[in-house]
């Protein structure tokens, strides 16, 4: 009996134990399980409040692109950059969840949702110039493309809105970045169908883009056409048998394949390695349909859906002025405008004849100093039918009758002159089919009486613009402008025509070049001019339509047949941004002529040289319609010169003053904090 009642004592004591190992066992599990599932719980309230700090910096970066797309220019403000969070608590809370709220404090524990500008190390600037620091780089997205970079950031930081204090809180960071890209780094840049088919052979050295269609084509072989740098297309590229043709003899046939089209050579690592397609590259950062969109500006009569705004006059009324236009950083007379500029502005009907327009000019007494009003524009003078005027930060003497400012109208008047056609001068343009006024330039006297006249900060950029009421077309003519006297370059704007008479930005017809480089097709046949020891200068031309005319340009035969108008060889060292006609923009049938008749031409160039070094940029259709050839007009407006169009490697590192620029608004890396 005693070893029975050991037995079952010893079996009893093991069944407890077992049983209290079970239950500790159990306890552990409970509590693990428990631990887990909080541990779980605070997990999916961090993914969800990450969530939701994402969507808060989202939101920011939405109000940021809307605030730029209205300003179109860096947001330099406190007031700019605040920014009103948007709520996840309350009613706002995500279904399912608590909701969540900002954090507040310091450091760390300051999520409350902000737009900082960033220094070059990535850093919060604060204080009164909130200007990010520039950062001089490659532009994501554009293979070749270099630009200013400017970098905001957007944090907040959220908790679990439960009233416990050691809730789970997610911070998240997202970069953004302003990039200002230069157009003028580009051997050619077209908002619009970008065609070149066919020419003589041809060697293009600089980056080529298109917000458009890309068409590249030849009928001999694909040696005619080389691309040696990265071109690139927003539209799908088209391949060349489906380009705009020329059947042989007629003109303004509807495109045709042929077999005998050929691709361009492709010398810098081939066609996947230098095209590519890419987003649009705004010069206004955002779609140009948005820029106006707003009903304040329905009665513009200057918004006409294109970026021919940006070489327009600002509206002197309620829809357009100077200091809310949207357009105001970019618009050339507003550089000249508001940046220390010179404006000269065009009105009347003085004339001046043909022949004495070489030598006289504009009477003096024809000729105001005045200065801007308050909607932006030159005062009228009664009587007066030029008026000159500087913009912010330079100045002019303005005081009648005084020393100063004599000196000053006198020598404007030895270099403007006002051809009016009255049936007598003659200025005829064959492919405009028109009789022209012409408002003549001398680019050489004018700088000089710029630069003895003007005080304060002159920005080397003038503003010119005709607008007489008459029946003939208003236009300028740039004439004598072979010296660049500033070192830092010269822009000349209007929205009027442009021609360029002789050679430009060149020193003076001196000697052939002997220094072409090696990229040049037939670089030792190139007949180009220049004076020895003359160094060429950013220098630009922004007009509605560009006119490129020689060294030996007649008036006198501008009339005549196209055997009476023979040029001779000329150099031009200056970047174009004007206005075209795209084979679409004429019709869907019609051959525009491409980007080599870009810069256009009325005389009979065969076997003359025509040599450029610049950036050619085409932003808007021109007001000057008529096309590259008409049906039946062969022959007639100009023969073809041996064109010798390079891009200038110096536009790569320094753009003409006040030039425009593409924006490429860009939102950069996420980080959690």
């Amino acid at each position: 009996m005693t070893l029975i009642s050991r037995s079952r004592g010893s079996a009893l004591l093991v069944t407890l134990l077992v049983m209290l190992v079970a239950v500790t066992l159990v306890g552990m599990v409970m509590t693990e399980t428990a631990t887990v599932a909080q541990n779980t719980n605070r997990s999916r309230q961090y993914q969800a409040a990450q969530a939701a700090a994402s969507g808060a910096v989202d939101y920011a970066y939405a109000v940021w692109l809307k605030r730029v797309a209205s300003k179109h220019d860096l947001l330099l403000s406190g007031t700019s950059l605040s920014v009103t969070a948007p709520s996840f608590s309350g009613v706002n809370a995500p279904p399912g969840t608590a909701g969540f709220v900002y954090t507040t404090g310091t450091g760390l524990n300051d999520g409350t949702l902000k737009i900082q500008a960033l220094d070059k190390y990535g850093v919060a600037i604060t204080g009164a110039n909130i200007k990010p620091d520039v950062i001089i780089g490659p532009v994501s997205g554009y293979p070749g493309w270099w630009g200013r970079t400017y970098t905001y950031a957007a944090t907040a930081r959220l908790k679990v809105d439960n009233g416990d204090p050691n809730a789970p809180s997610a911070g998240v960071r997202r970069i953004f970045q302003y990039t200002e890209v230069p157009l003028f780094q580009c051997m050619y840049f077209f908002q619009d169908d970008l065609e070149i088919y066919n020419p003589a052979n041809m060697i293009i050295s600089g980056l080529i883009h298109t917000n458009k269609n890309l068409y590249l084509s030849t009928k001999t072989s694909s040696s005619n056409l080389t691309i040696q740098g990265q071109a690139s297309y927003v539209l799908p590229y088209i391949s060349p048998q489906t380009c705009y043709t020329e059947p042989p003899g007629v003109k303004g046939s509807p495109a045709e394949v042929s077999s005998t089209d050929y691709p361009p050579t492709w010398s810098n690592g081939g066609e996947k390695a230098q095209l590519h397609q890419v987003s649009p590259m705004s010069p206004m950062g955002s779609a140009l349909d948005a820029v106006f969109s707003d009903s304040t500006y329905s009665g513009n009569p200057n918004v006409s859906g294109t970026y021919h705004e940006l070489i327009e006059v600002p509206v002197s009324s309620s829809v357009d002025p100077i200091e809310t236009d949207p357009t105001n950083p970019r618009r050339i007379y507003n550089v000249a405008a508001k940046k220390g500029g010179v404006i000269v502005h065009v009105s009347g009907t003085s004339v001046v004849s043909a022949t004495a327009a070489t030598t006289a000019a504009v009477n003096a007494s024809s000729i105001a100093i005045t200065s801007l009003g308050s909607d932006g524009l030159p005062v009228p003078v009664t009587g007066k039918t030029v008026l000159i005027t500087t913009g912010s930060g330079a100045t002019l003497p303005t005081a009648p009758g005084t020393t100063s400012y004599n000196s000053a109208v006198y020598a404007f008047s030895q270099a403007l002159s006002k051809q009016q056609y009255n049936g007598t001068t003659k200025f005829y343009d064959n492919r405009e089919n028109a009789y022209m006024n012409v408002f003549n330039v001398d680019v050489g006297l004018l700088n000089t009486a710029i630069s003895n006249a003007v005080s304060g900060l002159y920005n080397n950029v003038i503003y010119i613009y005709d607008d007489t009421t008459s029946p003939n077309p208003n236009v300028v003519r740039l004439k004598n402008g072979s010296v660049i006297s500033n070192t830092d370059g010269l822009t000349i704007g209007s929205v009027n025509p442009v021609y360029v008479q002789g050679d430009y930005n060149t020193g003076g017809t001196g000697t052939l070049k002997t220094d072409v480089p090696a990229n040049v097709a037939n670089a030792n046949n190139d007949q180009a001019n220049y004076k020895s020891g003359y160094t060429t200068k950013p220098a630009a031309i922004m007009a509605d339509g560009i006119t490129l005319l020689s060294n030996n340009w007649s008036d006198a035969n501008s009339a005549n047949s196209l055997s009476s108008r023979n040029a001779k060889n000329t150099t031009y060292n200056v970047a174009l941004l004007g206005g075209y006609l795209s084979s679409d923009s004429i019709s869907s049938t019609y051959y525009s002529g491409g980007a080599i008749n870009y810069p256009r031409f009325l005389e009979g160039w065969s076997g003359v040289y025509c040599t450029y070094f610049g950036s050619m940029v085409e932003l808007f259709p021109s007001n000057t319609k008529n096309p590259w050839i008409m049906p039946g007009k062969t022959g007639e407006y100009y023969s073809a010169p041996n064109r010798r169009f390079n891009f200038d490697t110096a536009y790569s590192s320094k753009s003409p003053p006040g030039t425009t620029n593409a924006i490429v608004l860009s939102r950069g890396i996420w980080s959690k904090w």
